[in-house]
C-alpha cells in the first residue's frame, strides 16, 4: 500500500513539470527571476499551465503589457524601470554567489522601491517601533534587540500608492547581517512591526497590474505621431487588394537613415494633382511569412504638392530584420489605394557607409523636419522623382548621408562628387568633379546636397550618373538618373 501511494506521488509530481519539461533554457526559470516577485497567484498558476516556448512568449508579453502604463505604446516606462531596478539590486545586494535581484533586500527593494529613510544599527543598538535607536542598557521596551549590524528600510505610507493600504507612521523593514563583513543581509520576519511590512508587499503584484482584464498585447504603433489602426480600418484593409486610385499610384520605397544605426523604411506615394485628396492612412507590419502581426497604425494623411503629383509620405521605424507591411488610403472610411510589400532592414557598420543618392525637382525648407522622417536632410524636405520627364527650365536637387565618415581633425569634412553626363549610351565631355560640404547632423552622421540646372543639359533622353565618396576609404555611392529632358 506504501509503495502504490509512492508511485501515484511520483506519477503526480511528473504530471506537474510536464509543462515546464517542454520549455526551453531560456524560459523554463523565467518565474523564478526578480520577474516572478510581480506575479500575482492567478498568474502563477497561468505559468504553471504553460507548455511550449510560443506560449511562454505570448505569455511574457502579456505580462508586461498588463503592467505598462500605455499597453499600446511600444515603450513600456513600467518594464525599463524594473529592469533598472534589478540592475541595481545586482550590483549592490548580491553576495556568495546570491544575484543581488533575487536576495531579501532585492526582493523589497523591488516591490516597494528604494526607501525613503535607510539607515544602520550597530550591535550595541536597538531597533525601536518609530525607526530611532537606543542604547543597550536603556530601556528597550516594545523594541527589537540588535544582536549584529542592521540595515533599516523605512517607507512612508503617506507616499506610497493608497493600494498598499499601510498604515501608521511608517512601514518598516529591518536587515541583519548574518555574518560580519559578508553583505549578507538577512530580513527580520518576526515581530509585528514585520507583519504589516510583509502584508503591504504582498499586495505589491496586484497594485502594479494595471490592466488585469487584458487577454492580448496591443500591438504597438508603427509610425511616429500616429495611433493604432481601428478594427474597421484593418478590416477594409485586409478585404481590399487594391482602391479606386490603384492605377494612377506611384509607389517609391527606400531605407532612410535615423541616426548611425537604425535606417527606417521611406515611402512615397505619389497621385496626379487631380486625384480625391487621401484623408488617412492606416496599416500594420507583420513577420516575414505574413502570419503574425508586429505592429499597426493609423495617421492622418499630409500631403505636398509636388511638381508632376500629389505626394504623401510616411515613415516605418523598424528594427533589423525582414518583414511585410500593408497600408492602405482612406477617404471617409473607404479604401482608394493599397499597398503590400516586403522589406528588409539591414545591420549597419560601423565602417564608412553611404545611403542611397536621393535626386528630385522639388525641394522645400522644412526647419521643423526630424532626422529619419522621409526623405527629409537637414532642413530640407525632398519630393523624389517620380517621372521621367522633366522641363529644362527646372533644377533637379539631390540629397544623401554619409555615416561614420573618418574626418581629420581641424579639416573641413567634405565628399567628392563625380557627375557624368551620357546620352545614347556615349559619355558627353569630361566628367564634373566638386567637393560636397559634408553637414554633420548628428553623432557619426553627415548630408550633402546640391543641385544641378538641368537648363545646361542638352534637350531629350540622357542620364546622369552620380558617385560620392570620402577621403579615407574605397566606399563609394554610386546611382543612375535617367531623364527626357523638354522644353
Amino acid at each position: 500500500m506504501v509503495r502504490k501511494t509512492a508511485l501515484i506521488l511520483i506519477f503526480a509530481v511528473s504530471l506537474g513539470g510536464m509543462a515546464f519539461a517542454q520549455l526551453s533554457p531560456e524560459f523554463a526559470d523565467w518565474a523564478e527571476g526578480p520577474q516572478g516577485f510581480l506575479l500575482t497567484k492567478e498568474e502563477h498558476k497561468a505559468w504553471e499551465a504553460v507548455g511550449g516556448d510560443r506560449e511562454a512568449q505570448r505569455f511574457i508579453a502579456l505580462f508586461w503589457a498588463r503592467r505598462n502604463p500605455k499597453p499600446g505604446a511600444a515603450f513600456n516606462e513600467f518594464q525599463a524601470r524594473f529592469e533598472g531596478m534589478v540592475k541595481y539590486c545586482d550590483d549592490n545586494f548580491g553576495y556568495e554567489g546570491k544575484r543581488g535581484a533575487l536576495s531579501d533586500m532585492g526582493k523589497v527593494f523591488l516591490l516597494m522601491g528604494p526607501p525613503n529613510d535607510a539607515g544602520v544599527r550597530g550591535p550595541t543598538q536597538t531597533v525601536s517601533g518609530t525607526g530611532g535607536a537606543v542604547t543597550a542598557g536603556q530601556s528597550d521596551r516594545g523594541t527589537d534587540q540588535v544582536r549584529a549590524l542592521a540595515k533599516i528600510w523605512s517607507y512612508d505610507p503617506a507616499r506610497m500608492d493608497p493600494k498598499f493600504k499601510a498604515k501608521g507612521s511608517h512601514i518598516l523593514f529591518t536587515f541583519y547581517e548574518d555574518r560580519p563583513l559578508t553583505n549578507i543581509f538577512i530580513m527580520d520576519r518576526s515581530g509585528r512591526e514585520a507583519t504589516m511590512s510583509f502584508r503591504a508587499m504582498g499586495r505589491a503584484p496586484e497594485i502594479y497590474l494595471l490592466h488585469p482584464d487584458l487577454k492580448t498585447v496591443p500591438k504597438p504603433v508603427s509610425v511616429p505621431g500616429g495611433t493604432a489602426a481601428t478594427e474597421a480600418q484593418l478590416a477594409a484593409l485586409i478585404s481590399a487588394d487594391q482602391g479606386p486610385l490603384q492605377d494612377q499610384l506611384n509607389v517609391i520605397q527606400d531605407l532612410g537613415v535615423a541616426d548611425a544605426i537604425h535606417r527606417p523604411l521611406w515611402i512615397h506615394l505619389g497621385l496626379p494633382q487631380d486625384a480625391p485628396v487621401i484623408k488617412r492612412f492606416a496599416g500594420r507590419v507583420l513577420d516575414p511569412a505574413g502570419e503574425e502581426v508586429l505592429s499597426t497604425f493609423q495617421i492622418e494623411a499630409q500631403p505636398f504638392d509636388a511638381e508632376a503629383e500629389r505626394v504623401y509620405h510616411l515613415t516605418l521605424p523598424l528594427a533589423v530584420g525582414d518583414y511585410q507591411y500593408e497600408l492602405v488610403g482612406l477617404i471617409d472610411g473607404r479604401a482608394q489605394l493599397v499597398q503590400k510589400a516586403s522589406v528588409e532592414i539591414p545591420a549597419t557598420s560601423d565602417e564608412t557607409w553611404f545611403s542611397d543618392v536621393w535626386t528630385g525637382l522639388d525641394a522645400v525648407q522644412n526647419p521643423d523636419a526630424m532626422l529619419g522622417e522621409a526623405f527629409t536632410f537637414g532642413g530640407w524636405h525632398l519630393m523624389p522623382l517620380a517621372v521621367e520627364t522633366a522641363p529644362k527650365a527646372s533644377q533637379l536637387s539631390y540629397f544623401g548621408y554619409v555615416v561614420n565618415p573618418a574626418i581629420e581633425e581641424g579639416v573641413e569634412p567634405v565628399a567628392k562628387l563625380k557627375l557624368t553626363l551620357r546620352k545614347d549610351g556615349k559619355r558627353l565631355g569630361k566628367p564634373l568633379s566638386m567637393n560636397l560640404p559634408l553637414a554633420k547632423v548628428s553623432d557619426g552622421v553627415y548630408m550633402y546636397g546640391n543641385a544641378i540646372n538641368l537648363a545646361a543639359l542638352p534637350s531629350g533622353p540622357c542620364s546622369l550618373d552620380f558617385k560620392i565618396s570620402v577621403a579615407g576609404t574605397e566606399a563609394f555611392e554610386r546611382q543612375k538618373v535617367e531623364l527626357e529632358l523638354v522644353e
